[in-house]
């Protein structure tokens, strides 16, 4: 038995107000959990994504080192294979800057600032225009305002989007776009990168997983459209009155 069902189980009804007051604190209680439970499933995916991205610059970083070495051995003896160690050296530098930058992305503070969701998407791409060599275009509706819980997730989402795309995609643009059409708002994310097989990559990808997660959580609809040499797109439907349910769009059904 819990700590928290051991608390619900003395609460005493004496009759009259009493109960209303017992009733009010336990619903009290009820929120407080739910709040503490939702604040340690943030740290502890924060805390994978960080270990998952430092783990893979040092495995980077290693072997740059390993094939530095290797250079000063084979230059005078084999010039050619000294430059083509050279230059694998220059491909994996890159891969682990980006990494770092996925991680640094991460990092990020968890809550808007006191920004709506296109505020904060906006602030968010003009940070990484000035540290990636890749070109975000953003279409976005300032005016649109949802639920504070509905605009966390998304920007979650469009946090772990980026993250992907710099990591994996190799693309060399990605295009954002946040608007409304009638009652309901719209994210989309599209790189042209180098794509992948959906039914596969779902099935041992943790960070799409828990996208799809995030939007089923707010009522919403989450559309994944990827296939090899073809690009990746990610398309969220919501509700801009945050109330809808997965059936009430019928989007891409």
């Amino acid at each position: 038995m819990s700590q928290r069902e051991k608390k619900r189980q003395v609460t005493l009804d004496s009759g009259g107000d009493d109960g209303v007051s017992g009733d009010a604190e336990d619903d009290g209680e009820d929120e407080v959990w739910k709040e503490k439970v939702k604040f340690s499933a943030v740290i502890e995916e924060r805390q994978r994504l960080a270990r998952e991205l430092h783990d893979a610059v040092s495995q980077q970083l290693f072997a740059i080192s390993m094939t530095a070495t290797a250079v000063g051995r084979t230059m005078e003896k084999d010039w050619e294979r000294a430059k083509r160690q050279v230059q694998l050296i220059e491909e994996m530098a890159a891969v682990a800057q980006s990494e770092m930058r996925a991680l640094l992305l991460h990092l990020r503070p968890v809550h808007l600032d006191g920004k709506n969701l296109g505020q904060a998407l906006q602030a968010l791409i003009g940070e990484l225009a000035q540290k990636v060599p890749m070109k975000i275009t953003l279409e976005i509706d300032e005016t649109i305002g949802l639920d504070p819980q509905a605009e966390d997730h998304l920007f979650r989402i469009a946090q772990e989007a980026l993250s992907n795309t710099l990591r994996h995609s190799k693309a060399d643009s990605m295009d954002i776009r946040l608007v409304r059409y009638g009652g309901q708002v719209r994210l989309t994310l599209r790189d042209n990168g180098i794509g992948f097989d959906p039914e596969e990559k779902k099935q041992a990808s943790y960070g799409l997983l828990t996208m799809e997660e995030r939007v089923h959580e707010i009522g919403g609809t989450f559309h994944l459209m990827s296939e090899p040499g073809r690009g990746t797109t990610i398309d969220i439907w919501v509700r801009a009155d945050g109330t809808g349910r997965r059936d009430d769009y019928g989007i891409g059904e």
